[in-house]
Protein backbone atom coordinates (compact mmCIF):
# COMPACT_ATOMS: atom_id res chain seq x y z
CA UNK A 1 0.00 0.00 0.00
CA UNK A 2 1.59 3.23 -1.19
CA UNK A 3 0.71 6.40 -3.05
CA UNK A 4 2.46 4.99 -6.11
CA UNK A 5 -0.13 2.19 -6.23
CA UNK A 6 -2.97 4.71 -6.62
CA UNK A 7 -3.90 6.77 -9.70
CA UNK A 8 -1.95 9.94 -10.42
CA UNK A 9 -3.32 12.94 -8.56
CA UNK A 10 -4.52 11.03 -5.49
CA UNK A 11 -1.72 12.30 -3.23
CA UNK A 12 -2.03 15.86 -4.57
CA UNK A 13 -5.76 15.91 -3.77
CA UNK A 14 -5.07 14.46 -0.31
CA UNK A 15 -2.50 17.17 0.43
CA UNK A 16 -4.70 20.03 -0.84
CA UNK A 17 -7.73 18.85 1.11
CA UNK A 18 -5.71 18.47 4.30
CA UNK A 19 -4.30 21.97 3.96
CA UNK A 20 -7.74 23.45 3.26
CA UNK A 21 -9.40 21.92 6.33
CA UNK A 22 -6.36 22.75 8.47
CA UNK A 23 -6.78 26.41 7.53
CA UNK A 24 -10.48 26.20 8.40
CA UNK A 25 -9.70 24.92 11.89
CA UNK A 26 -6.74 27.24 12.52
CA UNK A 27 -7.94 30.66 11.39
CA UNK A 28 -10.84 30.35 8.96
CA UNK A 29 -8.68 31.30 5.97
CA UNK A 30 -9.76 28.34 3.83
CA UNK A 31 -10.78 28.92 0.21
CA UNK A 32 -13.52 26.34 0.07
CA UNK A 33 -15.94 24.64 2.45
CA UNK A 34 -14.40 21.20 2.97
CA UNK A 35 -16.55 18.58 1.28
CA UNK A 36 -16.42 15.50 3.47
CA UNK A 37 -19.38 13.15 3.06
CA UNK A 38 -19.04 9.79 4.78
CA UNK A 39 -18.43 7.92 1.53
CA UNK A 40 -17.91 4.52 3.18
CA UNK A 41 -19.13 1.67 1.02
CA UNK A 42 -20.20 4.03 -1.78
CA UNK A 43 -16.51 4.13 -2.65
CA UNK A 44 -16.66 0.40 -3.32
CA UNK A 45 -19.81 0.38 -5.43
CA UNK A 46 -18.66 3.45 -7.38
CA UNK A 47 -15.53 1.49 -8.27
CA UNK A 48 -17.55 -1.53 -9.35
CA UNK A 49 -17.01 -3.61 -6.22
CA UNK A 50 -19.46 -5.26 -3.85
CA UNK A 51 -20.43 -4.34 -0.32
CA UNK A 52 -19.07 -7.72 0.76
CA UNK A 53 -15.66 -6.73 -0.59
CA UNK A 54 -15.80 -3.39 1.19
CA UNK A 55 -16.58 -4.92 4.57
CA UNK A 56 -14.09 -7.79 4.33
CA UNK A 57 -11.10 -6.09 2.66
CA UNK A 58 -10.35 -2.86 4.56
CA UNK A 59 -7.04 -2.38 2.77
CA UNK A 60 -8.81 -2.16 -0.58
CA UNK A 61 -11.63 -0.11 0.97
CA UNK A 62 -9.20 2.61 2.04
CA UNK A 63 -7.66 2.70 -1.45
CA UNK A 64 -11.13 3.05 -3.01
CA UNK A 65 -11.98 5.87 -0.61
CA UNK A 66 -8.78 7.73 -1.44
CA UNK A 67 -9.44 7.35 -5.15
CA UNK A 68 -13.06 8.47 -4.73
CA UNK A 69 -11.69 11.64 -3.13
CA UNK A 70 -9.43 12.17 -6.15
CA UNK A 71 -12.14 11.53 -8.73
CA UNK A 72 -14.62 13.96 -7.16
CA UNK A 73 -12.17 16.42 -5.59
CA UNK A 74 -13.31 15.96 -1.99
CA UNK A 75 -11.80 15.25 1.42
CA UNK A 76 -10.52 11.68 1.73
CA UNK A 77 -12.58 9.55 4.10
CA UNK A 78 -9.86 7.83 6.12
CA UNK A 79 -11.93 5.67 8.43
CA UNK A 80 -13.11 2.13 7.81
CA UNK A 81 -15.86 0.63 9.93
CA UNK A 82 -18.42 -2.10 9.67
CA UNK A 83 -21.26 -1.05 12.00
CA UNK A 84 -21.54 -4.03 14.37
CA UNK A 85 -18.53 -3.59 16.62
CA UNK A 86 -17.99 -5.63 19.78
CA UNK A 87 -20.68 -8.28 19.25
CA UNK A 88 -18.47 -11.22 18.32
CA UNK A 89 -15.97 -10.54 21.10
CA UNK A 90 -18.62 -11.42 23.67
CA UNK A 91 -19.90 -14.56 21.94
CA UNK A 92 -22.33 -13.22 19.32
CA UNK A 93 -22.21 -13.87 15.59
CA UNK A 94 -22.46 -11.56 12.59
CA UNK A 95 -22.77 -11.99 8.85
CA UNK A 96 -21.29 -9.88 6.11
CA UNK A 97 -23.54 -8.27 3.48
CA UNK A 98 -24.68 -10.03 0.34
CA UNK A 99 -26.53 -8.50 -2.57
CA UNK A 100 -28.19 -5.21 -1.68
CA UNK A 101 -27.85 -5.73 2.08
CA UNK A 102 -26.35 -2.40 3.17
CA UNK A 103 -24.12 -3.41 6.08
CA UNK A 104 -23.03 -6.34 8.23
CA UNK A 105 -25.79 -7.70 10.45
CA UNK A 106 -25.96 -9.43 13.81
CA UNK A 107 -27.20 -13.02 13.71
CA UNK A 108 -27.05 -13.89 17.41
CA UNK A 109 -26.65 -11.83 20.59
CA UNK A 110 -24.38 -13.03 23.41
CA UNK A 111 -26.64 -11.96 26.32
CA UNK A 112 -30.22 -11.91 25.09
CA UNK A 113 -31.87 -12.91 28.38
CA UNK A 114 -32.03 -11.11 31.71
CA UNK A 115 -29.89 -13.78 33.33
CA UNK A 116 -27.20 -13.67 30.64
CA UNK A 117 -27.16 -9.88 30.63
CA UNK A 118 -26.76 -9.81 34.39
CA UNK A 119 -23.79 -12.18 34.23
CA UNK A 120 -21.98 -10.58 31.27
CA UNK A 121 -18.73 -8.86 32.22
CA UNK A 122 -16.57 -6.47 30.17
CA UNK A 123 -13.45 -7.92 28.61
CA UNK A 124 -10.00 -6.64 29.53
CA UNK A 125 -7.88 -4.53 27.16
CA UNK A 126 -5.72 -7.58 26.50
CA UNK A 127 -8.71 -9.74 25.64
CA UNK A 128 -10.20 -7.09 23.36
CA UNK A 129 -6.83 -6.60 21.62
CA UNK A 130 -6.92 -10.25 20.56
CA UNK A 131 -10.58 -10.27 19.54
CA UNK A 132 -12.24 -10.16 16.09
CA UNK A 133 -13.39 -6.54 16.30
CA UNK A 134 -9.92 -5.19 16.99
CA UNK A 135 -8.40 -7.47 14.37
CA UNK A 136 -10.59 -5.90 11.68
CA UNK A 137 -10.22 -2.41 13.10
CA UNK A 138 -6.43 -2.60 13.14
CA UNK A 139 -6.37 -3.72 9.50
CA UNK A 140 -8.20 -0.50 8.63
CA UNK A 141 -5.85 1.57 10.79
CA UNK A 142 -2.73 0.06 9.24
CA UNK A 143 -4.11 0.69 5.76
CA UNK A 144 -4.57 4.39 6.51
CA UNK A 145 -1.22 4.61 8.27
CA UNK A 146 0.51 3.28 5.14
CA UNK A 147 -0.55 6.47 3.33
CA UNK A 148 -0.48 8.98 6.20
CA UNK A 149 3.02 8.22 7.44
CA UNK A 150 4.60 9.39 10.68
CA UNK A 151 1.96 12.01 11.42
CA UNK A 152 -0.80 9.43 11.51
CA UNK A 153 -3.25 9.72 14.38
CA UNK A 154 -5.21 6.50 14.87
CA UNK A 155 -8.84 6.47 15.90
CA UNK A 156 -11.04 4.29 18.04
CA UNK A 157 -14.71 3.82 17.30
CA UNK A 158 -16.42 3.55 20.68
CA UNK A 159 -19.72 3.77 18.81
CA UNK A 160 -22.82 4.66 20.82
CA UNK A 161 -22.47 3.09 24.27
CA UNK A 162 -26.22 2.40 24.33
CA UNK A 163 -25.89 0.57 21.00
CA UNK A 164 -22.99 -1.51 22.27
CA UNK A 165 -25.32 -2.69 25.02
CA UNK A 166 -27.89 -3.46 22.32
CA UNK A 167 -25.28 -5.43 20.36
CA UNK A 168 -24.90 -7.59 23.44
CA UNK A 169 -28.56 -8.06 24.40
CA UNK A 170 -30.46 -7.03 21.18
CA UNK A 171 -32.05 -3.65 20.40
CA UNK A 172 -35.51 -4.98 21.24
CA UNK A 173 -34.45 -6.09 24.71
CA UNK A 174 -32.51 -2.90 25.36
CA UNK A 175 -35.49 -0.69 24.60
CA UNK A 176 -37.95 -2.94 26.43
CA UNK A 177 -35.75 -3.18 29.51
CA UNK A 178 -35.46 0.63 29.70
CA UNK A 179 -39.13 0.52 30.67
CA UNK A 180 -39.37 -2.86 32.41
CA UNK A 181 -35.89 -3.46 33.87
CA UNK A 182 -34.26 -0.03 34.28
CA UNK A 183 -31.84 -1.21 36.97
CA UNK A 184 -30.59 -3.93 34.63
CA UNK A 185 -30.04 -1.39 31.86
CA UNK A 186 -28.05 0.81 34.21
CA UNK A 187 -25.95 -2.23 35.11
CA UNK A 188 -25.39 -3.00 31.42
CA UNK A 189 -24.41 0.60 30.72
CA UNK A 190 -21.87 0.68 33.54
CA UNK A 191 -20.30 -2.40 31.96
CA UNK A 192 -20.36 -0.70 28.56
CA UNK A 193 -18.45 2.28 29.94
CA UNK A 194 -15.76 -0.06 31.29
CA UNK A 195 -15.69 -1.83 27.94
CA UNK A 196 -15.23 1.48 26.06
CA UNK A 197 -12.32 2.47 28.27
CA UNK A 198 -10.73 -0.96 27.85
CA UNK A 199 -11.16 -0.85 24.06
CA UNK A 200 -9.37 2.49 23.92
CA UNK A 201 -6.69 1.19 26.26
CA UNK A 202 -6.17 -1.73 23.87
CA UNK A 203 -5.62 0.69 21.01
CA UNK A 204 -3.27 2.87 23.05
CA UNK A 205 -1.15 -0.22 23.68
CA UNK A 206 -0.82 -0.67 19.91
CA UNK A 207 0.10 3.01 19.44
CA UNK A 208 1.92 3.87 22.68
CA UNK A 209 2.35 7.55 23.38
CA UNK A 210 0.18 8.68 20.46
CA UNK A 211 -2.92 10.80 20.93
CA UNK A 212 -5.83 9.52 18.91
CA UNK A 213 -9.22 10.50 17.62
CA UNK A 214 -12.48 8.91 18.63
CA UNK A 215 -15.85 8.62 16.97
CA UNK A 216 -19.07 8.19 18.92
CA UNK A 217 -22.72 8.29 18.08
CA UNK A 218 -26.28 8.43 19.27
CA UNK A 219 -28.21 5.99 17.12
CA UNK A 220 -30.69 3.71 18.87
CA UNK A 221 -31.28 6.27 21.61
CA UNK A 222 -33.08 9.02 19.73
CA UNK A 223 -36.27 11.08 19.61
CA UNK A 224 -38.18 8.32 17.81
CA UNK A 225 -37.41 5.53 20.28
CA UNK A 226 -37.14 7.13 23.73
CA UNK A 227 -38.10 10.24 25.65
CA UNK A 228 -35.53 12.99 26.06
CA UNK A 229 -35.23 12.06 29.73
CA UNK A 230 -34.60 8.41 28.86
CA UNK A 231 -32.04 9.35 26.20
CA UNK A 232 -30.13 11.31 28.82
CA UNK A 233 -30.46 8.82 31.67
CA UNK A 234 -29.59 5.66 29.74
CA UNK A 235 -27.46 6.92 26.85
CA UNK A 236 -25.80 10.33 26.78
CA UNK A 237 -24.92 10.45 30.48
CA UNK A 238 -22.99 7.22 30.03
CA UNK A 239 -21.43 8.42 26.77
CA UNK A 240 -20.15 11.50 28.59
CA UNK A 241 -18.72 9.34 31.37
CA UNK A 242 -16.98 7.09 28.85
CA UNK A 243 -15.52 10.01 26.91
CA UNK A 244 -14.24 11.76 30.04
CA UNK A 245 -12.48 8.57 31.07
CA UNK A 246 -10.94 7.73 27.71
CA UNK A 247 -9.62 11.25 27.24
CA UNK A 248 -7.39 10.57 30.25
CA UNK A 249 -5.61 7.86 28.23
CA UNK A 250 -5.26 10.00 25.10
CA UNK A 251 -8.41 8.97 23.27
CA UNK A 252 -10.19 11.84 21.57
CA UNK A 253 -7.57 14.41 22.51
CA UNK A 254 -7.01 15.17 18.81
CA UNK A 255 -10.72 15.42 18.06
CA UNK A 256 -14.06 13.70 18.63
CA UNK A 257 -16.58 13.07 15.87
CA UNK A 258 -20.11 13.18 17.29
CA UNK A 259 -22.58 11.50 14.94
CA UNK A 260 -26.19 12.00 15.99
CA UNK A 261 -27.77 9.59 13.53
CA UNK A 262 -31.51 9.41 12.87
CA UNK A 263 -34.18 11.55 14.52
CA UNK A 264 -32.75 13.89 17.17
CA UNK A 265 -35.26 16.68 16.84
CA UNK A 266 -35.97 16.71 20.58
CA UNK A 267 -32.69 15.49 22.08
CA UNK A 268 -29.96 17.02 19.88
CA UNK A 269 -28.90 19.27 22.75
CA UNK A 270 -27.93 16.41 25.07
CA UNK A 271 -24.29 16.42 23.93
CA UNK A 272 -23.88 20.03 25.05
CA UNK A 273 -21.76 19.12 28.09
CA UNK A 274 -19.60 16.51 26.36
CA UNK A 275 -15.85 17.08 25.90
CA UNK A 276 -14.98 19.28 22.91
CA UNK A 277 -11.21 19.05 22.30
CA UNK A 278 -9.71 20.88 19.28
CA UNK A 279 -10.67 19.24 15.99
CA UNK A 280 -14.10 18.11 17.21
CA UNK A 281 -16.99 17.85 14.73
CA UNK A 282 -20.72 17.70 15.55
CA UNK A 283 -23.01 15.98 13.06
CA UNK A 284 -26.78 16.03 13.71
CA UNK A 285 -28.97 14.31 11.14
CA UNK A 286 -32.75 14.59 11.30
CA UNK A 287 -35.70 16.23 13.00
CA UNK A 288 -38.40 13.67 12.34
CA UNK A 289 -38.02 12.71 8.69
CA UNK A 290 -36.41 15.98 7.57
CA UNK A 291 -32.83 17.16 8.04
CA UNK A 292 -32.63 19.20 11.22
CA UNK A 293 -32.09 22.94 10.80
CA UNK A 294 -28.43 23.45 11.60
CA UNK A 295 -29.10 27.07 12.52
CA UNK A 296 -30.96 25.67 15.52
CA UNK A 297 -28.17 23.19 16.22
CA UNK A 298 -25.60 25.99 15.96
CA UNK A 299 -27.18 27.80 18.90
CA UNK A 300 -25.90 24.94 21.08
CA UNK A 301 -22.69 23.88 19.34
CA UNK A 302 -21.34 26.64 17.07
CA UNK A 303 -19.08 28.08 19.76
CA UNK A 304 -17.81 24.64 20.73
CA UNK A 305 -16.83 22.94 17.49
CA UNK A 306 -17.14 22.59 13.73
CA UNK A 307 -20.53 21.48 12.38
CA UNK A 308 -21.04 18.94 9.62
CA UNK A 309 -23.76 19.22 7.00
CA UNK A 310 -26.82 17.00 6.75
CA UNK A 311 -28.06 17.10 3.17
CA UNK A 312 -30.87 14.56 3.00
CA UNK A 313 -29.59 11.05 2.19
CA UNK A 314 -33.04 10.02 0.96
CA UNK A 315 -32.98 12.88 -1.55
CA UNK A 316 -29.43 11.91 -2.50
CA UNK A 317 -30.62 8.40 -3.30
CA UNK A 318 -34.05 9.06 -4.83
CA UNK A 319 -33.84 12.61 -6.17
CA UNK A 320 -32.70 13.92 -9.52
CA UNK A 321 -29.20 15.36 -9.93
CA UNK A 322 -30.73 18.84 -10.19
CA UNK A 323 -32.63 18.41 -6.92
CA UNK A 324 -29.52 17.15 -5.16
CA UNK A 325 -27.40 19.99 -6.55
CA UNK A 326 -29.88 22.64 -5.46
CA UNK A 327 -30.14 21.28 -1.91
CA UNK A 328 -26.39 20.90 -1.50
CA UNK A 329 -25.85 24.42 -2.82
CA UNK A 330 -28.47 25.83 -0.46
CA UNK A 331 -26.98 24.00 2.55
CA UNK A 332 -23.45 25.19 1.84
CA UNK A 333 -24.54 28.78 1.29
CA UNK A 334 -26.59 28.81 4.50
CA UNK A 335 -24.12 27.14 6.84
CA UNK A 336 -20.62 27.95 5.56
CA UNK A 337 -19.96 30.84 7.94
CA UNK A 338 -20.38 28.95 11.22
CA UNK A 339 -17.88 30.28 13.75
CA UNK A 340 -15.76 27.14 14.04
CA UNK A 341 -16.24 25.90 10.51
CA UNK A 342 -18.60 23.84 8.41
CA UNK A 343 -17.99 20.61 6.50
CA UNK A 344 -20.41 19.73 3.71
CA UNK A 345 -21.85 16.27 4.23
CA UNK A 346 -24.97 14.16 4.06
CA UNK A 347 -27.23 13.27 6.98
CA UNK A 348 -25.61 9.84 7.27
CA UNK A 349 -23.22 7.65 5.32
CA UNK A 350 -23.68 8.13 1.58
CA UNK A 351 -26.18 5.56 0.27
CA UNK A 352 -23.93 2.84 -1.15
CA UNK A 353 -26.12 2.36 -4.21
CA UNK A 354 -26.75 6.04 -5.00
CA UNK A 355 -25.94 7.08 -8.56
CA UNK A 356 -22.61 8.62 -9.48
CA UNK A 357 -24.58 11.47 -11.09
CA UNK A 358 -26.28 12.30 -7.79
CA UNK A 359 -23.00 12.09 -5.89
CA UNK A 360 -21.37 14.44 -8.38
CA UNK A 361 -24.36 16.77 -8.06
CA UNK A 362 -23.92 16.86 -4.28
CA UNK A 363 -20.22 17.64 -4.65
CA UNK A 364 -20.75 20.35 -7.26
CA UNK A 365 -23.57 22.00 -5.32
CA UNK A 366 -21.45 22.01 -2.16
CA UNK A 367 -18.49 23.41 -4.08
CA UNK A 368 -20.42 26.16 -5.79
CA UNK A 369 -22.23 27.17 -2.63
CA UNK A 370 -19.17 26.72 -0.42
CA UNK A 371 -16.80 29.26 -1.92
CA UNK A 372 -15.38 31.28 0.95
CA UNK A 373 -13.73 34.04 -1.10
CA UNK A 374 -16.02 35.53 -3.69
Amino acid sequence: MSWESLPAGTKENYDWQRENIKRMFVDGSHDQVPIGPLVGSFAATDHGHSLYEYYTEPEKAIAWQLDTARVYGIMPYLNWNYAVYWNEDYGGTIKMPTGRMPAPAIVTYPADTVDKADKLEPLSPEELAKGPTMARHVRGLKAVEAYSGKGYKPWQFIYEPFVIGAFWVSPENMLMWVMQEPDLVHSIMRKVVTHCVNACEALSQLYPGKPFKTSCATLLANSSTMSVEQCKEFATDYMKEALEKIIKIGAGTSGIFYHQCGDHGQDYHLCEDMPFPPGTIMHVAYDGNKPIDLMKVAKIYENKCCLMGNTDTILAFNGTPQQVYEQAYKDAMRYKHFKNGFIAGMACECPPLMSAANFQAFVQGSRDGGKMKE
